[in-house]
């Protein structure tokens, strides 16, 4: 039942691994892909990621339904910021990380310009400076539906828990997701 999801837009699929004699440079041996989920008139917001490898197969998966956060582009932070910090706990070094929010990409790479998130981007900072050469893009939210899932029913359990695994949990509901055709 727990097989990995597809891919949503079969036009991105990445070649696998094993087409190559090792690793091609072009292509970043994983993926992450997170997103934060926010409702001004929410008590909880929700962030989500999900490592995937090149050929699309989940790694891990992280929901997490935290106090409502300050603002959307805090939730997508916050995202990011977990992501970083599970990736390590479980020893993944991530190549690649996808945002929807291009806000985001633009903090990131501007801090100074967003004094508000001084504290939060000092987190990231320091989280970052493990992962040199590597890099954070956005992709449209068509493109990133999976951590949209997750960051989203985060949000709605409208409770605060932190969740790891190599598995959906069992009471997150996959059965009328666009990309869960192999549940």
């Amino acid at each position: 039942m727990h097989g990995s999801w597809p891919m949503r837009n079969p036009k991105q699929a990445t070649l696998t691994q094993s087409s190559y004699q090792g690793t091609p440079p072009d292509l970043p041996i994983f993926t992450c892909r997170v997103d934060g989920s926010w409702k001004n008139d929410g008590f909880t917001s929700g962030v989500g990621w999900i490592l995937q490898l090149q050929d699309g197969a989940i790694d891990l998966i992280g929901l997490q339904g935290c106090h409502k956060l300050i603002s959307p582009l805090h939730a997508e932070l916050t995202s990011l910021v977990w992501a970083l910090k599970c990736l390590s706990r479980h020893q993944r070094f991530c190549d690649y990380f996808v945002t929807d929010s291009q806000e985001l990409v633009k903090m990131i790479s501007t801090p100074e310009d967003w004094p508000a998130f001084a504290a939060e981007l000092t987190e990231f900072k320091d989280l970052w400076e493990s992962y040199q050469g590597r890099k954070v893009v956005y992709q449209p939210r068509s493109n990133n539906t999976q951590a949209d899932f997750l960051a989203r029913h985060a949000r709605t359990r409208n409770r605060v828990f932190s969740y790891v695994n190599r598995f959906v949990p069992y009471w997150l509901d996959t059965r009328n997701a666009y990309f869960a055709d192999s549940y």
